[in-house]
């Protein structure tokens, strides 16, 4: 039988246990390296997108600077086309508006008097306010309105037989539909003819 080496048996136990412990001190460390090297990662990818969101910011930043001056001259480019648009159209309303009044006015007698023109409140023609020194220059009057071809009715609306200073004279009213509206002639549509020009 051979003798048991308690010296012997403890030498072996003890390396068996540094073997081990070894392995264990192994093993933790390539976790704790493996650890460090996905935080190191980690970190910097985090950096690395905040590098990008900072760069993507300051891109936006200038679109947004660029998008705000592109608006300003687009809103300057469109309020001047608005203000051409607009003066060529007051200058077309106008002639168109003068054309009428020299229409009226071109068919006025010498004993007849205008005292107010005035649009009517619908839209569609003028009220005339006048005097007539007889009925037969009245009915000229209205005669002539009718011949201009501005006009698709003439109606004489009143009329009433006044005197001053010895003279008698004839008030009227007429009411005069015109060819075209007052807001086409206002905006600029339609033709007026001009006096004496028929259709």
């Amino acid at each position: 039988m051979r003798p048991f080496n308690l010296a012997q048996s403890r030498i072996v136990e003890r390396r068996y246990c540094r073997m081990h412990v070894n392995r264990h001190l192994q093993a933790i460390a390539v976790f704790v390296g493996i650890t460090l090297f996905v935080a190191a990662a980690s970190q910097a990818c985090r950096q690395s997108i905040r590098n990008r969101a900072t760069h993507v910011k300051s891109e936006l930043a200038a679109v947004q600077s660029k998008c705000v001056v592109m608006k300003r001259s687009t809103s300057a480019v469109d309020l001047r086309i608005g203000q051409r648009d607009w003066q060529k159209q007051l200058a077309t309303g106008s002639r168109k508006w003068l054309s009428i009044l020299d229409a009226i006015l071109g068919s006025v007698p010498k004993d007849v008097w205008l005292s107010r023109i005035e649009n009517s409140q619908k839209d569609v023609g003028l009220t005339l306010d006048g005097q007539a020194g007889s009925f037969e220059s009245m009915t000229e009057f209205i005669t002539r309105l009718r011949d201009t071809g501005c006009f698709k009715d003439v109606r004489l609306t009143s009329t009433k037989i006044s005197s001053a200073d010895g003279t008698t004279y004839v008030e009227f009213s007429l009411q005069l539909q015109m060819k075209v509206t007052v807001s086409q002639v206002a905006a600029g549509g339609g033709k007026v003819p001009a006096a004496g020009e028929s259709h």
